[in-house]
C-alpha cells in the first residue's frame, strides 16, 4: 500500500539507497505504470499484490519479501511523503488500517480506499488478507492493490454495502474515505475472507465493467496472481538499468539518471507496456524533453521517431493498425517514422 509513493523520479533515491531496494522499486514501478489498465485494458494489470508482516505486540508493520522472508528495515508508516495535505491524510488513515490489522484474526480481510488525487487519476481499493499468527508474534498479511475507475458515490455505496454500520457523508471527499478502513472478519458461514469477495459486491452494486474490461476477467488476476508474471518480466530489465542509475546518483548526476530511468520505460513499452510523452506515466521521458537546455545523454533514441517493426508510437503511445512506412506518420500525432 506504500507502493503508491513510487514515482519515477530517480531524486527519490540517493547514493546511500542500497542497489536492491532500487531494483525492488523500479521493478514495481514497470509493473504497476507500464501496465496500467486504463492505457491496456484487458492487457493491463487490475491487482498487484505484495506483503507484509505485522507483531501486534511490537506495534509494528514492516514490508516481507516471501520469496526469503526477509523485511525492509524502516516501518512503513515511517514511509509516507507528509509534505502534502493528501500525504498526511494518508499516513492517519494508513497508520488506522494497521490498527486493524494488530486486532485482526487470521481469514480476516481489511479494506481501505484511496480515491482518486494528484498522484492517481483513478481511485484504488487496498485489500489485506491476514494470515495466522507464528510462534514470534508474527503474522503475513498478503495485500494487493486492485486499480479501479468507481466514482466516489460507487465507492461509498460499496463501503456501505460491506459494512451497513459505517458512516460517510452524502458527499464524502478524500479525507472521509481515507479515514475509513474497515474489516471483515470471519464467521462460521464464511471461515476465510477473500478479496474476490469485493469485486463481487461490486458488480451486485449493478457495475459490470472496470476500465471497459467485465469484471469476470479481472477476477483471474487475483486467484492467479497475475501480477507476478509482469512482475518477473520488469525485473528482467530492472537487473540492466539498475546499476547504471545507482552509478549517476553515486555520481550526483541526476539527468544521466533521469536518462536512464527513460530508458527503462522505454524497455518495458518494447515489451508491450505502455509509457510515451503524453501519458503521465512516461513521466521520466518527459522529463527529459521538458528540460531546458536539454542535457546530451543519447537522447535522440528518445526522441518522436518511429522505427520499424514498432507496435505503439513512442510520442503518443497508440497502437498501429498496419505498419508504417518510411517517411510515414503515427496517424494520431503526426510522430515521422525516418529510418
Amino acid at each position: 500500500m506504500n507502493k503508491e509513493t513510487l514515482a519515477c523520479d530517480p531524486s527519490r533515491w540517493n547514493h546511500q539507497t542500497p542497489p536492491d531496494q532500487i531494483k525492488e522499486d523500479l521493478a514495481f514501478y514497470g509493473l504497476e505504470h507500464g501496465h496500467s489498465p486504463e492505457h491496456q485494458k484487458e492487457k493491463g494489470v487490475f491487482v498487484i499484490g505484495y506483503y507484509y508482516q505485522v507483531n501486534s505486540q511490537q506495534k509494528t508493520i514492516y514490508s516481507l519479501n516471501p520469496e526469503n522472508g526477509s523485511t525492509y528495515p524502516q516501518d512503513v508508516r515511517q514511509m509516507f511523503d507528509t509534505s502534502t495535505l493528501r500525504g498526511q491524510q494518508e499516513k492517519i488513515g494508513f497508520e488506522k488500517l494497521t490498527q486493524l490489522f494488530f486486532v485482526a484474526p487470521a481469514g480476516s480481510l481489511a479494506i481501505w480506499i484511496s480515491p482518486a488525487g494528484d498522484t492517481y487519476s483513478y481511485p484504488r481499493i487496498y485489500m489485506g488478507q491476514v494470515g495466522s499468527t507464528d510462534e514470534n508474534g508474527n503474522k503475513t498479511i498478503e495485500a494487493i492493490d486492485f486499480n479501479c475507475d468507481l466514482k466516489d458515490q460507487q465507492l461509498k455505496s460499496l463501503l456501505e454495502k460491506l459494512d451497513p454500520q459505517i458512516y460517510l457523508t452524502p458527499t464524502p471527499d478524500d479525507n472521509d474515505f481515507l479515514q475509513s478502513p474497515l474489516l471483515l472478519t470471519p464467521g462460521e458461514e464464511k471461515p476465510i475472507h477473500h478479496p474476490k469477495e469485493i469485486l463481487t459486491a461490486i458488480k451486485e452494486l449493478g457495475i459490470s465493467h472496470i476500465h471497459g474490461v467485465p469484471i469476470e476477467k479481472i477476477v483471474p488476476q487475483i486467484e492467479e496472481k497475475t501480477w507476478q508474471i509482469y512482475l518477473e518480466k520488469s525485473k528482467e530489465i530492472t537487473q540492466r538499468i539498475a546499476f547504471k542509475i545507482k552509478t549517476a546518483l553515486d555520481a550526483q548526476n541526476h539527468y544521466q539518471a533521469l536518462f536512464y530511468m527513460a530508458q527503462f520505460e522505454q524497455e518495458i513499452a518494447h515489451q508491450g507496456g505502455f509509457f510515451a510523452l503524453q501519458s503521465s506515466c512516461g513521466a521520466a521521458i518527459s522529463s527529459i524533453f521538458s528540460l531546458s537546455p536539454r542535457p546530451q545523454y543519447g537522447l535522440p533514441a528518445f526522441g518522436l521517431e518511429i522505427t520499424g517493426n514498432i507496435q505503439t508510437c513512442p510520442a503518443c503511445g497508440h497502437t498501429f493498425n498496419h505498419s508504417i512506412p518510411i517517411g510515414g506518420h503515427c496517424p494520431y500525432c503526426g510522430a515521422e517514422r525516418k529510418c
